[in-house]
């Protein structure tokens, strides 16, 4: 009997290392873990806050504001989980101006369920659970809960991300033809076909509900609020959908609203390709650029 545990603690203890040490190394190489790290560590400091999915994530750098500014966008996004972080951090972060939330076309009309692919991380990173039922032991870990996709980020482990979650690798899904058209690809035909059927009026109801309820929070403490839709292309901004007429009428009501801004920078650089990852996400360069005018913009109601 000793012999067989012996010889199973040989076999087993350098799997448990390996597991150990790439787990740490995927924990601490993500969005969540810088976003999280630093909030953490400048609570007192952060005077903006920045909600939304991968439209705001890449589209805004934090580290090129002028005020202290904190991220919780990142990929795959929704009010549902905005709604969540928000009720997390609110009374966490005293010396809050102002407070970024999405409105991108279908922003409005997403849902992230109990059945969420990041809902392990939402968990690990900030302690909520947005899952229908009892944690899965499996989503206790990075390894386990996707054990394919995060060995593929464990070989490629690069960091890409600055201190406020930031990703500045980039690799551009667009390819340009001769005329300096945008080739049509299989997966961007794909997309847009996908936005263009894509849509909620349920949802719709149910986020604007909770947009509203973060928005009075936010006036009730004297925060302003930006509603943000950072650029696109031309490609995206043209698609033919209920969603966007929806998504209008719920801003209107927030035009003569004092100290509500909303600023729909979709079409400013639609016809800049260079300046984007894909029809729909700006690339570092185009960040770089958007996020130096979301400054002077925000110079404006902060004077």
């Amino acid at each position: 009997m000793n012999k067989f545990i012996k010889r199973f603690g040989v076999f087993i203890l350098p799997i448990m290392i390996c597991f150990t040490l790439g787990e740490y190394r995927l924990r601490t190489n993500n969005s969540f873990y810088f976003q999280e790290k630093f909030i953490q560590e400048n609570k007192e400091d952060i005077g903006c806050l920045i909600f939304g999915a991968s439209h705001n994530w890449r589209a805004v750098n934090p580290e090129l504001l002028n005020i202290k500014t904190a991220s919780l966008a990142h990929a795959g996004g929704a009010i549902n989980i905005d709604f969540l972080l928000f009720n997390k951090y609110i009374n966490e972060l005293p010396n809050l101006e102002v407070i970024i939330f999405p409105i991108s076309t279908h922003t409005l009309e997403d849902n992230r369920d109990g059945d969420w692919n990041k809902n392990h991380l939402l968990y690990i990173y900030h302690g909520i659970n947005n899952y229908a039922q009892k944690i899965p032991f499996k989503d206790y870990f990075l390894l386990t809960a996707n054990f394919k996709n995060y060995l593929q980020k464990l070989i490629d482990s690069t960091q890409y991300f600055n201190q406020y979650g930031y990703m500045y690798r980039e690799e551009s899904a667009i390819s340009i033809d001769g005329s300096g058209n945008i080739v049509l690809s299989k997966k961007i035909k794909s997309k847009l076909k996908n936005h263009q059927k894509k849509g909620n009026e349920k949802v719709f109801l149910q986020n604007t509900t909770q947009l509203n309820q973060l928005i009075q929070k936010c006036l009730n403490r004297n925060i302003k609020i930006i509603l943000l839709s950072p650029p696109k292309l031309a490609l995206f901004n043209n698609i033919k959908t209920p969603s966007r007429a929806r998504r209008n009428g719920f801003l209107e009501r927030y035009e003569d609203t004092p100290n509500v801004y909303i600023w729909n920078e979709e079409r400013i650089y639609e016809d800049q390709p260079d300046l984007f990852y894909d029809i729909n996400h700006m690339n570092t360069k185009g960040a770089t650029i958007f996020t130096a005018k979301l400054d002077s913009l925000l110079n404006t109601i902060l004077e």
